[in-house]
């Protein structure tokens, strides 16, 4: 899978049951934080989850309430902010952990994610993406009756600071948010084109011109992959990367050159961050049956992608 934005998601799958135990959990549902740099091939499970309490700006003649962040001229009131504060404090607290970077640390994850809710919902609105109140009816009902639980749900109300109404808009929330995740992952494919490749990679040009010096003389792929190759998940295995398909590895230049040779050819010399490599393409397939885990990976790198984009393209004002 191609180096991008780190995104922490969560996609949400059973959090509000998870929240619903005997302990104050941090917050019921987390999405994402802003993009930094990194490598990685598949997203990550969130440190925090938490539900967006945001609130549309009021009309002009009723003054404004004080904000912590303006979100596409929606604002995240602070009075919001605070209450998720909190909450996350005292799961954090019931669960033994101490912030490592003093109460900062803790008010950036809080409004991230609550800026990261902010932005699915406001594309689920404009998308057409809805909550029918039957729907949040049916269940909010069975997180009621869910027999897991050890208290009884106005107990847990209670213990994690929610009035009613509240909890009604957390999970209405986190309907409308899997909804988007669902509808975004469903642009996957199930039988995409995919490539099989191996490759190698070495850490220095003189080196990988000596690899490719030896291929061209006949030398077998493999056996030179085997010995020379940095890449330990496949070395042992001749450099085989078996089938994928686009937007799957780490380096996406490996990935480019693939998909451009036909099965049999070889590459000249590739740099990535992980050094310099060298492509055969063994065979290809333009509509091949992903794996049930390449076909999560691919999912969740599309949601990551489309996440990415609400952030680069959102107008985001920060108060606290």
């Amino acid at each position: 899978m191609g180096i991008r934005s780190k995104l922490i998601i969560l996609l949400l799958l059973g959090a509000l049951l998870t929240a619903c135990g005997n302990t104050p959990s941090p917050l019921p549902v987390t999405l994402s934080v802003p993009p930094t740099p990194a490598q990685t091939d598949q997203a990550q499970p969130p440190p925090t989850r938490l539900a967006p309490t945001a609130t549309a700006a009021p009309p002009t003649s009723t003054p404004e309430p004080p904000a912590a962040a303006r979100v596409n001229g929606e604002i995240i009131t602070l009075e919001a902010f605070q209450k998720e504060l909190a909450r996350y404090q005292a799961g954090q607290r019931a669960l033994g952990n101490e912030p490592v970077a003093g109460e900062t640390l803790y008010q950036t994850i809080v409004l991230d994610a609550l800026i990261g809710q902010l932005l699915v919902e406001q594309a689920a609105a404009a998308g057409g993406v809805s909550i029918s109140d039957e729907e949040l009816e049916a269940e909010l009902q069975r997180l009621i009756e869910a027999p897991s639980r050890q208290q009884s749900f106005e107990e847990w109300l209670e213990m994690n600071q929610y009035s009613a109404e509240e909890f009604r808009t957390i999970l209405h929330s986190q309907m409308i948010a899997q909804a988007m995740i669902e509808q975004v992952m469903a642009a996957v494919p199930d039988t995409p084109e995919q490539v099989h490749a191996r490759h190698i990679v070495v850490d220095s040009a003189e080196l990988a011109e000596s690899v490719l010096a030896q291929l061209q003389e006949g030398t077998d792929f493999a056996t030179l992959a085997i010995e020379y190759s940095l890449d330990e998940s496949t070395r042992l295995n001749g450099g085989d990367l078996d089938f994928f398909p686009r937007d799957l590895l780490l380096s996406p230049e490996v990935e480019e050159v693939a998909f451009t040779l036909e099965p049999g050819e070889v590459s000249g010399l590739l740099k990535s961050d992980f050094g310099y490599h060298i492509v055969q393409v063994i065979e290809k397939d333009p509509a091949r049956l992903l794996t049930p885990e390449v076909q999560q990976r691919l999912r969740t790198v599309t949601f990551e992608r489309w996440l990415q984009q609400l952030w680069a393209t959102a107008t985001i004002e920060r108060y606290i």
